[in-house]
């Protein structure tokens, strides 16, 4: 997911290695940013589900090895046929 992120923006954001991630300075300046878009987001979702008056959600899902990966996608895709909207 970050790899596509930095590849979409053109920018690295995290050293990489084998003790785990480091944000560099670029991360670190766009970080308020991206926090300000993920709590815009989160109002929008609140407003929208007020609106709709339909529940409404966000999972969200953390892998540690990508073995998990192929089995991970199934029972989401699973998990979303009973909770429509499901992003």
């Amino acid at each position: 997911m970050m790899s596509t992120f930095e590849h979409e923006i053109g920018l690295k954001l995290l050293y990489r290695n084998r003790g785990g991630v480091i944000p560099t300075k670029k991360c670190l300046d766009i970080l308020p940013s991206i926090r300000q878009l993920v709590e815009q987001n989160e109002m929008c979702d609140k407003l929208v589900e007020t609106i709709s008056e339909q529940p409404q959600g966000r999972i969200k899902i953390g892998c540690a090895h990508h073995a998990y990966l192929s089995w991970l996608g199934d029972i989401t895709k699973e998990f979303q046929k009973f909770i429509l909207k499901l992003k």
